[in-house]
């Protein structure tokens, strides 16, 4: 009887042994696939952001392919964060289509689809009950705040993502907190943080980090487990490092944060020196307002003309902000398709400086349109300047 049994469980190891060897797989690749693709569906992002996207996971050897439909561009960059920090996950080749025409870098509608994405991902704040318009790159909030702390922070945030030039606070504080016996929006996301696992928690944070102006230039390595992130990378100063850790400390589902990034300062050439495009501009101002002598009756104009000027410069660095970091997302065809929109953009901006610009020169002295026409013509001011 017993040398059947063991004949019978010997049969069966070389079965499974032969199987793998005609299929080339590891008998616990499948297994591992199925959790992976499991997994993803059951993390947080994909149950509250996504929740509404059509979005299909397949998983071979723990090579992850995304495909289907997402309702704005910046879900179809959470959800490749979300799937890699799974465990077993090896890559992630994201085919994820955007429902409808992608907003233009820039656009008010890709502005705010920023900031809504952003408030979503704090705490500390209530994304959900804050309602946001933008209107030439000035956003107005309006809903309710559970205090003014959190009225501040939500206008603090707003303000630091990528496009907005202003922000109106037109959140009402709530007296609801104060009420004997019920839950403050603290209490309740307080409470929410152990529901959130790590893959979801490294999603947010990728995308907070991405989406700040003041951090999306940052090349930040964030690996999270049971709720603490530890951030790796190098931060251009101190005080760019803890702004770093407070963003990531408020993100949903993190307990606390290990910062071990390094401060590098720039490493310029003395014979090269790059500036950005609001550099650029606020130089072009400067010079032209210390040579021009503008008049009284000018002012107006000349201001309608910065006005516009600094808009787009801000646009500018925006886009190639936003280009650094979302590069690894897209396909060649969506490259183009970003190219096309960046050309766009960059006509967009010289249509509306024209008019303002115009109605300026036309109010200029002949010698004050000498200077101004050389120093256009001589293009001093360039993004790149040597020494």
């Amino acid at each position: 009887m017993k040398t059947k049994a063991i004949c019978r469980v010997t049969l069966m190891v070389v079965m499974v042994a032969v199987v793998a060897l005609l299929t080339g797989v590891p008998v616990s690749a499948t297994e591992t696939d199925d959790r992976i693709e499991s997994s993803a569906k059951q993390t947080y992002v994909f149950k509250t952001y996504l929740k509404d996207d059509d979005i299909k996971i397949q998983s071979k050897d723990g090579a992850v392919i995304l495909t289907g439909i997402v309702l704005e561009e910046s879900r179809k960059g959470l959800a490749q964060e979300t799937v890699e920090g799974l465990l077993g996950v090896k890559s992630v080749d994201n085919r994820l289509e955007v429902k409808g025409a992608s907003p233009t870098p820039n656009s008010d509608a890709w502005v705010g689809e920023k900031v809504k994405a952003t408030l979503m991902f704090h705490r500390n704040v209530n994304g959900s009950a804050t309602h946001v318009q933008v209107n030439n790159g000035i956003v107005t909030l309006s809903g309710e705040a559970s205090s003014e702390a959190q009225k501040q922070l939500t206008a603090e945030y707003a303000g630091d993502v990528d496009g907005v030039i202003d922000v109106k606070n037109e959140l009402t504080v709530s007296d609801a907190s104060g009420k004997a016996g019920q839950t403050t929006m603290s209490d309740r996301m307080n409470d929410a943080v152990e529901l959130i696992d790590d893959a979801s928690i490294t999603g947010q944070v990728k995308m907070s980090l991405l989406f700040h102006r003041s951090t999306s230039a940052n090349n930040t390595k964030v690996e999270t487990k049971a709720g603490v992130v530890t951030l790796y990378g190098k931060a251009e100063n101190a005080a760019e490092k803890v702004l770093v850790s407070k963003l990531v400390n408020d993100v949903n589902g993190v307990r606390r944060v290990n910062n071990r990034m390094t401060i590098a300062g720039r490493k310029n050439s003395p014979e090269y020196v790059r500036t950005s495009a609001v550099d650029h501009a606020e130089a072009q101002i400067k010079q032209l307002q210390n040579e021009l002598g503008i008049t009284k009756a000018q002012e107006e104009l000349w201001n309608n003309v910065t006005l516009v000027m600094r808009k787009n410069a801000r646009d500018i660095d925006a886009i190639n902000r936003y280009r650094s970091g979302s590069t690894k997302t897209m396909n060649s065809v969506e490259h183009m398709k970003f190219y096309s929109q960046i050309t766009e953009a960059h006509l967009d901006q010289m249509k509306k400086l024209i008019p303002p610009f115009e109605a300026f020169y036309a109010s200029l002295s002949d010698e004050q349109k000498n200077i101004t026409d050389n120093t256009f013509r001589t293009g001093r001011y360039g993004k790149s300047r040597r020494k």
